[in-house]
């Protein structure tokens, strides 16, 4: 199960969402009734650029993993956010760069 998140900048104007995604609907006949908006507390966490395939993933939670535990910290679910900076139709799997984020509390 996942989420597909776009950030909404904060100058944009919470009324302007919804007319929004009916002229997307109207446009381009999406399912928009499944998005909402939703705003999130700040929070400590510890992250990674990952560069390389997805499969290779592991590798670079471990070292966040290893990081975290140095700091005397932990991990706070298995919750984990993947932010995609390269298009995976245009880049070569060993190129693709991602930010691997997750949420973080001290021991």
């Amino acid at each position: 199960s996942y989420d597909i998140m776009i950030r909404v900048p904060d100058f944009v104007p919470t009324e302007l969402i919804a007319p929004a995604l009916a002229a997307v609907k109207a446009k381009k006949q999406l399912p928009t009734e499944q998005i909402n908006v939703q705003q999130f507390d700040a929070m400590q966490v510890a992250q990674i650029l990952h560069v390389g395939a997805y499969d290779d993933e592991p590798a670079s939670f471990a070292k966040i993993d290893e990081l975290v535990a140095n700091q005397g910290m932990h991990r706070t679910s298995k919750i984990h956010r993947e932010i995609y900076l390269s298009d995976a139709r245009r880049v070569a799997p060993d190129k693709l760069k991602t930010i691997l984020r997750y949420r973080v509390a001290s021991n």
